[in-house]
């Protein structure tokens, strides 16, 4: 194994969860973690990585994961400090996933009750994915040194 590829959001357990992962994992010290933020895109994004690694023959294993915990993050939230500049010219640059799904609702005209019943349908289909079978190459257990990792 050469990497460990973490997708995490505001990485709220600091430091570079990735590579902390692997430490808690028991993985050579010579498996390396990077943690990558691209927001909603991020574990697209590792996967990407660790794909193109793969191609240039830069290793052959590689672990790609999402993680992301708010309980670690105060109760004010995640408040980043937007470049003054920036933010004058374009404040849709800072703008979070949760006001960019609220306009996105609100210019389809979108109810609340069918972004509920389109979740839950979404969610059945996963779980009945999951249990037949169609995504076991997709979703796979891994032990390294009798743990899961």
């Amino acid at each position: 194994m050469q990497n460990v590829v973490i997708a995490g959001y505001a990485r709220s357990q600091g430091f570079n969860v990735a590579r902390l992962i692997g430490m808690i994992a028991d993985l050579p010290q010579s498996v390396a973690g990077v943690t990558v933020n691209r927001f909603c895109g991020s574990s697209m994004q590792a996967i990407h990585m660790a794909a193109g690694q793969i191609q240039l023959g830069a290793g052959e294993v590689f672990v790609c994961a999402g993680v992301e915990s708010m309980s670690r993050v105060p109760m004010t939230g995640f408040n980043p400090m937007p470049n003054p500049a920036l933010y004058e010219k374009n404040h849709a640059a800072y703008m979070g996933m949760g006001d960019t799904a609220e306009n996105v609702a609100r210019k389809w005209q979108i109810s609340r009750a069918d972004q509920d019943a389109f979740a839950l349908k979404s969610q059945q289909k996963a779980a009945k994915a999951q249990a037949e079978g169609r995504l076991k190459d997709e979703i796979v257990a891994i032990r390294i040194n009798g743990k899961s990792v």
